[in-house]
């Protein structure tokens, strides 16, 4: 049985970081795409604890008004209850835990482990809620872990429960030993912004130790972050998802699997989605990878049906404990839009953390 946390005031801690990144795409001459440098969002973290079962989170990003409308925005609060050794009770703006992906990552870059976040994060899953979050961690000899949330609904990730619950998402897993995650989440939300693929936005997620280099662990363990992208039409439909992942880390080998399927009423999400990372790495500071991405839509009226593809080889370099720079060669086609010959992108992204 879980014993109880004990519950005392203790020391107010108060812990803050600052990430960002620049980032370059060098198109081949049959792309109709244009070259790009661009400055990536500002995000800013803070966290800490008012008592020994109390903390909180916070994050916002900032982003000039050339590359989005909202230059500042609330991407996440929360505040968290330890309820017993293992569970815990979090409330507020969370990222959804339905995948490793969205309960994992955050705004900034530097822990990413390709340049770009998979397809089905910006095109898919639902990244952000205002929610009530029961989880549990690290519970018996295979470390199974579980989440639990109801909340708002994508259309009002930015109110407390306006028309009532409208989103359930139930999510576990295991982690038999340090290197090996495995997750399953299904995600039910009854009022799912139709299309959602123009401003950020982000789900609650634990930062795991298995894709961190080990000088990274201290600043980044433990903190619950989040990261994503949607906003659409004002058309709302009911999301039906099902997403698994696995995480694998052996040695100097490193994996990532992530799996999604949704369907929607109306006809519209009906959509599958698959990531695939393999990297290996040569030194502490070098990591060649490659990676493929692909996402099938189906989304109803108003949005093209079609499958876009990103695949290539890439290479991480790791220039200090706060500083990165990837490198990628990836053929990219999308077929959800009118006119999109495949073409051949030269990416580089320089990350940074304060």
């Amino acid at each position: 049985m879980a014993e109880a946390v004990p519950d005392s005031a203790g020391p107010i801690t108060l812990n803050w970081q600052l990430f960002s990144h620049l980032e370059g795409v060098l198109n081949d001459k049959h792309s109709d795409k244009a070259n790009e440098l661009t400055l990536g969002e500002t995000a800013l973290f803070v966290n800490g604890t008012v008592s020994n079962r109390l903390s909180f989170l916070y994050e916002g990003t900032y982003q000039p008004s050339r590359y989005r409308d909202d230059t500042f925005k609330n991407e996440r609060w929360q505040l968290r209850y330890q309820l017993l050794s293992g569970h815990y009770l979090a409330g507020g703006k969370i990222h959804t835990p339905v995948n490793h992906w969205n309960d994992t990552y955050h705004h900034g870059r530097l822990f990413f482990p390709t340049i770009s976040r998979p397809l089905s994060m910006d095109k898919l899953v639902p990244l952000r809620d205002n929610a009530l979050r029961l989880g549990g961690r690290n519970l018996g000899a295979y470390r199974f872990f579980y989440d639990l949330t109801v909340g708002s609904g994508h259309e009002y990730e930015n109110e407390v429960f306006p028309e009532g619950i409208q989103s359930f998402t139930a999510s576990a897993g295991f982690e038999p030993y340090h290197g090996l995650t495995m997750r399953i989440g299904l995600h039910r939300n009854e009022a799912h912004r139709v299309g959602h693929v123009a401003h950020s936005s982000m789900p609650a997620m634990t930062v795991h130790d298995a894709m961190m280099p080990s000088h990274q662990h201290g600043a980044m363990h433990g903190m619950n972050m989040d990261m994503g992208m949607a906003t659409g039409s004002d058309d709302l439909a009911v999301l039906n998802l099902v997403a698994a992942s696995l995480l694998l880390k052996s040695g100097k080998f490193e994996a990532l699997t992530e799996a999604v399927w949704s369907r929607g009423s109306d006809n519209t999400e009906n959509n599958a989605a698959f990531y695939q990372y393999l990297g290996f790495n040569v030194s502490e500071t070098v990591t060649p990878y490659a990676l493929m991405d692909w996402i099938s839509l189906n989304r109803g009226p108003g949005f093209k049906a079609g499958v876009e593809l990103r695949g290539g080889l890439g290479v991480k370099f790791i220039l200090g404990d706060t500083l990165d720079l990837k490198v990628e060669l990836v053929r990219h086609r999308d077929g959800t839009l009118e006119e999109s010959p495949s073409g051949v992108e030269l990416r580089a992204q320089f990350s940074v953390g304060f």
